[in-house]
Order: C-alpha cells, then sequence, then structure tokens
C-alpha cells in the first residue's frame, strides 16, 4: 500500500511496510526531501534477502496526513529502493 504524505512540506509517496523497524528512505529521496540535515546513527539494518544495509544516517521530518501532524525519524541509507514508512 503507498500512502502520500506531505513531509517537510514536499508531497512525497511511502510504501507501508509492517516488517520494517525504521522509516527509510534512499540518497535520491533524501534529495527530494530538500536534504536535511543528518546526524550519525549506529544502526544495523538489513534488506529481507540479508543483505545488510549501507546507513547514511537519521534525521527528523515533520510528517502531514490531512489533518492529522505527526514529527518522525527517518533513516537514510545509499541503496536506492522504495522509500518505505514505518507503522507506530
Amino acid at each position: 500500500m503507498i500512502l502520500p504524505l506531505c513531509i517537510n512540506g514536499q508531497s512525497f509517496s511511502l510504501e507501508v511496510d509492517t516488517g520494517v523497524n525504521h522509516t527509510i528512505v534512499g540518497l535520491k529521496d533524501w534529495r527530494k526531501l530538500e536534504s536535511p540535515s543528518i546526524r550519525s546513527a549506529s544502526l544495523k539494518l538489513q534488506c529481507y534477502s540479508g543483505q545488510p544495509l549501507e546507513i547514511l544516517g537519521e534525521f527528523d521530518v515533520k510528517v502531514k496526513y490531512g489533518a492529522q501532524k505527526f514529527n518522525r525519524m527517518m533513516v537514510v541509507t545509499k541503496e536506492t529502493g522504495s522509500p518505505l514508512l514505518r507503522l507506530q
């Protein structure tokens, strides 16, 4: 399921994935979000095939979905795949 959101004022769609522990975007999508400041992250994540993901860091965003507003942390990876949304 693809969910359209407003992230940091930008229209953005993420794939809802109930199997992820973090909301993850690739470097290309991070740039679409106007390159928010990244802080280092000590996360060790892997994709569904077991291959490790190269984590570049994490960053905070403001998310709007309809009338609801949230502050979320996202992880940016070097790989470019579909941006994945963790449901809380």
